[in-house]
C-alpha cells in the first residue's frame, strides 16, 4: 500500500526508508519520481535478501560509508556481491550467522563492479562460501575479520598485497598462517581470538606443524587472544622466536607463571601480555 501511495507522488524529491521500508521494492516510486533521492539508514535486517533487492542499494545515498546488514535465512552470492560494490561504501559489515547462501552462477558476472568497490574493511560474522572470497580478490580491501568459520575459505585473499589487516575469531587459523609464508611482503597485522581446539594440549604431530606455519608466516605484529592451553602457549611462544617477520606480540590469556618464561624466550620482540 505504501508503495503504492509514493509511487503515485511524482512531486517527491527526497525519501528516506527505515529497515522496513527500505525491503520494499522501490522501482515503482523511482518510475514516477525519477530525480527522487534515496536515503537508506545504516543498519538493516532482512529474514531473506535478493540479489534484485540488494542491487537497490546501488540507487540510494547511505547517510556514511558504513553499513551493517544482518541476513537471518537465506540469501546468494549475488546479493552480498552487490552489497560489497555499493558506490562510495567503505565499510561493510555482514552478519549472516546460521544464513542459507546460495552460488548463483551470475555472480562471476558482477567482477567489474566489484573492480570498482570503494570498499577498504569487511567483517563476515558467520561463514561465506568460497565463491565469495574468491570474488573478492579483484577489490582493494585492505582490512578483513572474519567471525566464526571462513579459516580456509579466505587464503586466496592473504597473498593480496592490498590485505593488510587480518582478524580471524572462532575459526581455525592453520589455513592462514600457513597461506601467509608464501606472501611477498608481511601482513602488517594478524589478530587471533579464540581459536577452536587451542584449548586442548596439541599432539606432537599437531605441535609441529603448527611451529612450522608460525615460524614462517609473513607476520609484523600479531595478537593471540584466549582459548589457549598451558601447553599450547609453550608452542606458539616457541614458535614465534624463529618468525624473523614479527615486531610486536600481544598474547592475551596467558597464565600469570608463564609470562616471565615466555618473556625470556621473545627477548627479541615488543612484547604485551
Amino acid at each position: 500500500v505504501v508503495s503504492d501511495c509514493l509511487s503515485q507522488c511524482n512531486h517527491l524529491q527526497r525519501l528516506k526508508l527505515n529497515s522496513t521500508l527500505a525491503q520494499i521494492h522501490h522501482d515503482a516510486i523511482k518510475s514516477a519520481n525519477p530525480n527522487v533521492e534515496f536515503v537508506f539508514p545504516s543498519r538493516f535486517s532482512f529474514d531473506y535478501l535478493s540479489a534484485k533487492e540488494a542491487q537497490t542499494f546501488s540507487d540510494c545515498k547511505l547517510p556514511s560509508n558504513y553499513l551493517y546488514v544482518s541476513i537471518n535465512k537465506s540469501t546468494s552470492v549475488c546479493a552480498l556481491l552487490h552489497l560489497v560494490a555499493i558506490k562510495g561504501l567503505e565499510q561493510l559489515v555482514l552478519s549472516i550467522y546460521n544464513c542459507t547462501i546460495t552460488v548463483d552462477s551470475q555472480y562471476t558476472q558482477l567482477e567489474k563492479a566489484i573492480q570498482n568497490s570503494t570498499l577498504w574493511w569487511l567483517h563476515v560474522i558467520g561463514g561465506a562460501p568460497p565463491e565469495f572470497f574468491d570474488a573478492l580478490q579483484v577489490t582493494s580491501i585492505r582490512s578483513l575479520n572474519v567471525n566464526i568459520a571462513n579459516g580456509p575459505e579466505v587464503v586466496p585473499l592473504v597473498n593480496m598485497t592490498q590485505l593488510r589487516v587480518l582478524w580471524l575469531g572462532y575459526t581455525d587459523p592453520l589455513p592462514v598462517l600457513d597461506g601467509l609464508c608464501q606472501r611477498e611482503d608481511a601482513l602488517e597485522y594478524l589478530k587471533i581470538y579464540e581459536p577452536p581446539n587451542w584449548d586442548r594440549d596439541w599432539t606432537q604431530e599437531e605441535r609441529s606443524v603448527v611451529t612450522t606455519v608460525l615460524s614462517k608466516a609473513k607476520i609484523r605484529e600479531i595478537v593471540i587472544r584466549n582459548g589457549v592451553s598451558r601447553s599450547n602457549w609453550r608452542t606458539l611462544s616457541a614458535a614465534l622466536v624463529c618468525n624473523d617477520h614479527v615486531r610486536k606480540v600481544f598474547l592475551i590469556g596467558v597464565p600469570d607463571d608463564l609470562k616471565e618464561d615466555i618473556r625470556r624466550k621473545l627477548d627479541t620482540v615488543e612484547l604485551e601480555f
